[in-house]
């Protein structure tokens, strides 16, 4: 079965079973960012966005709202992920589309460990919210989160689930080797913007590629390469200088709200091919 979904910035969630030969559309939703299928059972499909989270247990034909991570918090979520290994821990990550900063979102990030039926908020990754440049405060308080990845050769910790978790925010690149319990800055970038990261397994091993968004001064950005947990990140840029190029010369004076960036994903059946795309490309 040939299952997708498409979505887009007007509100729109279409679904096809047959390749894209025919579509209908998906009522009821709003300004949906992501569509995550469980990969222990693809039948279980969940979708965030504007208003929230949704549920759907037969692959996408009937769904249930399931935001129940802070009643009464209006959340606009940007990211979820789904532990590969037991489906009933899952992360959380308010945000955006990886090119617009708002303002309402509060950095917030949530777990939860019963598939969803109840979520705790974890330690803001960015530290304290607050105003720019108030002492103690995280200065980069409009932070939107665009990217949660597990990694699945981590260890496991029962309950808890494997313990290397990365999130991608505009402003920052965060680890926790805990599960969640704490986090550290791992960006590699100065003056560019986070945007997005896969993680590709060969050999039982995990490799990192993320994408960063060029935006002015010396950082060149577009896509890096960790073979080590994300300690060390190499440029692997071949033949995306010109696309690189572009974003670089329309976000040296764009606006907050309208950043291109650079999206990457890859085939889960051929871990060696990747696709990158953005607004320029």
């Amino acid at each position: 079965e040939k299952n997708f979904f498409f979505s887009n910035d007007m509100g729109v969630v279409a679904h096809t079973r047959d390749g894209g030969k025919s579509w209908k559309m998906v009522p009821g939703m709003y300004q949906i960012r992501f569509m995550e299928f469980d990969q222990k059972n693809p039948n279980v499909v969940w979708a965030g966005g504007g208003n929230g989270l949704y549920k759907s247990i037969d692959g996408g034909e009937h769904w249930t709202y399931s935001f129940k991570l802070n009643p009464g918090y209006n959340a606009s979520l940007g990211a979820i992920a789904i532990d590969p290994t037991n489906s009933n821990i899952m992360y959380a990550a308010e945000g955006f589309v990886s090119r617009i900063r708002i303002s309402w979102v509060r950095g917030k990030v949530w777990k939860s460990i019963d598939g969803g039926e109840n979520w705790t908020e974890l330690e803001r990754p960015g530290g304290k919210l607050g105003k720019a440049g108030d002492p103690g405060v995280d200065s980069n308080y409009n932070r939107n989160y665009s990217t949660i990845v597990i990694d699945p050769n981590s260890a496991y910790l029962a309950g808890e689930g494997h313990s290397d978790v990365y999130l991608v925010g505009q402003d920052s690149i965060f680890k926790t080797s805990n599960a969640g319990n704490s986090w550290n800055n791992i960006s590699f970038f100065t003056e560019g913007q986070g945007s997005d990261m896969v993680l590709v397994e060969q050999n039982n091993k995990s490799i990192l590629f993320a994408s960063v968004i060029p935006v002015k001064g010396e950082e060149k950005g577009g896509i890096y390469r960790s073979d080590d947990n994300g300690v060390t990140w190499v440029a692997k840029n071949d033949g995306l200088a010109s696309i690189i190029s572009r974003l670089k010369a329309r976000n040296k004076n764009a606006t907050n709200r309208s950043k291109f960036s650079l999206m990457i994903t890859h085939s889960p059946a051929d871990p060696s091919r990747l696709y990158v795309g953005s607004w320029q490309g």
